[in-house]
């Protein structure tokens, strides 16, 4: 009998390993009925589940892993990336700078005339919302977390729902407060 190895398949594998690695999970064991964990010592390990997974909407989850990457602040986990996470990262960037002109120019008429010149009508309007929440979330948290970011995409921040999207940008603020009296308590030393 033979298991097919599928891209998605093994996709699946690095992002478990990418979440055991700083736990003290060693070992997965999985079979079609049981998952087990084990540490260094092979010992099993206890998984503890917060919340029926099968309950839990998607953009709740995704959430969790979006406030994950407000709180980054190693930029060496940037060189780590594939190349299509930076262009994420880079795409992100445009966004904030689209966003960072258009609210030096008041989010006006005009500005919004020059970005549907420059769009066909769909982009216009992925355009101008993508600059727009990048933009926001982004001057909330400070644009150096941009060079962290490992799961928002322009994408996901559209996909959000407005109640999430401002809880994202109020955790944005809350983290960028925390690291400013930080900053000033340390100066004050």
């Amino acid at each position: 009998m033979a298991f097919l190895v599928t891209p998605k398949f093994i996709k699946n594998v690095f992002q478990l390993r990418k979440q055991i690695k700083d736990t003290l999970v060693i070992k997965i064991r999985i079979t079609n009925d049981t998952i087990m964990c084990y540490d260094h010592e092979g010992e099993p390990v206890s998984l503890i589940l917060s919340e029926d997974l099968t309950t839990i909407p998607l953009e709740q989850v995704r959430m969790s892993l979006y406030l994950d990457d407000l709180k980054r602040t190693d930029i060496s986990t940037r060189n780590k990336m594939h190349q299509n996470r930076l262009d994420q990262v880079s795409l992100l960037q445009y966004y904030y700078l689209l966003g960072e002109w258009l609210e030096a120019q008041f989010w006006s008429s005009a500005a919004k005339k020059i970005i549907q010149i420059n769009f066909s009508t769909s982009a216009y309007r992925y355009t101008w919302k993508a600059a727009l929440r990048v933009y926001q979330l982004y001057h909330a948290r400070g644009t150096h977390n941009l060079l962290t970011v490992q799961n928002i995409t322009a994408n996901a921040l559209l996909r959000l729902s407005e109640e999430n999207f401002k809880t994202l940008v109020e955790e944005a603020r809350l983290i960028r407060a925390a690291e400013v009296d930080y900053i000033l308590e340390f100066a004050q030393e």
